[in-house]
């Protein structure tokens, strides 16, 4: 009879798809933003050499302005997101790293309680693979976030 201890990393690929769909909006919200901006002096100059339009061109400067500004305060905002993922990825990595430590502890004790029984050996062996197990998924999440 083989008793194992299976360990897995919940929610890293969720975390690692909501990364990159925040860094794809990012990178939206940036290229946008510079859109409206080659927009804006596009037809700043298209109003100035022909003289007409004068209060349209106020208006639309002053619309280009205001979605610049709402887009940077998204961008900000997007960034501060990164972050808090950021954070919570380095928490769920330490987290596993202190689990990964009571697991090699465990099997530890059980080793030198259960020395020289077939069962002992096999519980420190199943151990120390699950441990290693979890320890390259950390390493694979820390290197996509």
């Amino acid at each position: 009879m083989k008793e194992t201890v299976d360990i897995q990393v919940i929610g890293a690929e969720e975390l690692q798809a909501l990364n990159e769909s925040i860094q794809s909006t990012v990178r939206s919200l940036n290229a946008l933003s510079q859109s409206l901006v080659r927009l804006s002096t596009n037809l700043s100059r298209q109003l100035e050499q022909t003289g007409k339009g004068a209060s349209q061109l106020t208006r639309s400067v002053q619309q280009a302005a205001e979605t610049t500004e709402r887009l940077q305060q998204q961008t900000r905002q997007t960034e501060r997101s990164l972050q808090q993922v950021d954070r919570a990825v380095k928490e769920t990595s330490n987290s596993f790293r202190r689990y990964r430590m009571a697991l090699v502890a465990a099997g530890t004790a059980l080793a030198l309680i259960l020395p020289r029984t077939r069962l002992g050996q096999q519980l420190f062996n199943e151990l120390s693979r699950s441990a290693s197990a979890t320890e390259r998924q950390i390493a694979r999440l820390a290197t996509t976030v």
